[in-house]
């Protein structure tokens, strides 16, 4: 009997653990792709209106209703109280604190390199670099896919 009874938990406990994979999975998958049209957001309004850094997050904070969103309320607010820090140490900062994105090593490095450009150099330098960005989180974010639907 108490064989059984541990195979049912061991049973329970792979399910469980492969359910929380995969829904850590759509997320990442999720948070990609919302990263990816704030960039061409921020793309955007760079190269059209020159839209400063605190307005730009405003913009891509809307509600703050997803992680994304969140991060980027985050790093408005942090922008306005920080005295001393960079924009880059911040946002890094920021993507280091927020746990709800999801993101995998791959994913926070090539966001904080591009927070590193952000605001340090002209729109169109700026631009070039969200636009080479932006490829970079497609790849990433078909390989979250392929990974989200190898296991279910």
């Amino acid at each position: 009997m108490i064989p059984w009874i541990g195979s049912g938990l061991l049973l329970a406990g792979s399910i469980g653990l492969g359910i929380g994979a995969v829904r850590e999975l759509r997320e990442r998958t999720a948070a990609l792709g919302e990263f990816q049209g704030a960039l061409e957001l921020m793309e955007r309004e760079l190269s059209y209106s020159s839209t400063g850094m605190p307005e730009l997050l405003e913009l891509l904070a809307r509600d703050g209703a997803t992680p994304v969103e969140e991060f980027f309320s985050r790093c408005k607010t942090a922008m306005e109280e920080q005295d001393r820090d960079s924009f880059g140490k911040l946002w890094r900062r920021e993507l280091k604190k927020n746990g709800r994105l999801h993101l995998h090593k791959e994913d926070l490095a090539l966001l904080e390199r591009l927070g590193d450009i952000l605001g340090r150099y002209d729109s169109e330098g700026q631009c070039a670099v969200l636009a080479r960005s932006r490829l970079e989180l497609t790849g990433l974010q078909c390989k979250a896919r392929e990974d989200q639907e190898r296991l279910g």
